[in-house]
């Protein structure tokens, strides 16, 4: 296909970006909020499937919950930005600008969903990879 020239030229800005803030310290924060996901997953009894070594652990973190699917459809619906990995979990992948009071919430909010059984009406319906 043809290049989108504009569409280049505006995602300098991220690169801009990253180059300001550095891989390095990028990498540092992934890995203390993924360490936080963890800790926080623990805590509320979800598990973990990620990598705890956090040699071995990207960017995100994968949370084993019932009805994950569904799970991620209601926390669609409450505007909570993840993502899931069939037959894996609830995918949640902090960035450089999320804070830590966001994975808190989002912790909570899926342990809301389970409590409540807000994920029952996406049974059946929730999107499948």
């Amino acid at each position: 296909g043809t290049p989108n020239p504009a569409a280049h030229y505006a995602a300098t800005a991220g690169y801009d970006l990253v180059e300001e803030i550095g891989v390095a310290r990028i990498r540092e924060g992934s890995l203390r909020q993924t360490g936080l996901l963890i800790e926080l997953a623990d805590e509320t009894g979800f598990e973990v499937v990620s990598p705890r070594d956090p040699a071995r652990r990207g960017g995100s973190v994968v949370l084993r919950v019932p009805d994950f699917a569904a799970v991620h459809a209601e926390l669609e619906a409450r505007a909570i930005l993840c993502d899931f990995r069939p037959d894996a979990g609830v995918r949640l992948g902090p960035h450089f600008f999320t804070t830590d009071d966001e994975i808190r919430f989002a912790v909570e909010q899926i342990a809301d969903i389970l409590e409540t059984g807000a994920y029952e009406p996406h049974l059946g319906v929730a999107a499948v990879h």
